[in-house]
């Protein structure tokens, strides 16, 4: 069953890559390259909102949320900093 991002679930290989790139880039701004195409933030955000993805350790360390944490989590983190 194709990935539809509503649903969540294991989120394809490219938008996970693209999300973990973007928090390893300390100079990265409001966009996220995958495959080739810029796409804005909040494109893959709304893409990884539900997935139960385990998102690397240095990535949850670089954003300040525990390790073991989903990309989901991580998403909705950066979406609550954003708003606060």
């Amino acid at each position: 069953m194709p990935y539809e991002a509503r649903r969540g679930g294991h989120a394809p290989g490219p938008l996970r890559e693209a999300f973990t790139a973007w928090i390893d880039d300390e100079e990265a701004g409001g966009t996220v390259e995958i495959d080739g195409h810029e796409r804005p933030l909040r494109w893959i955000v709304g893409q990884l909102w539900n997935c139960t993805d385990c998102l690397p350790g240095s990535s949850c360390d670089a954003l300040g949320i525990p390790r073991g944490s989903s990309y989901a989590v991580a998403v909705r983190h950066l979406r609550a900093q954003k708003t606060a």
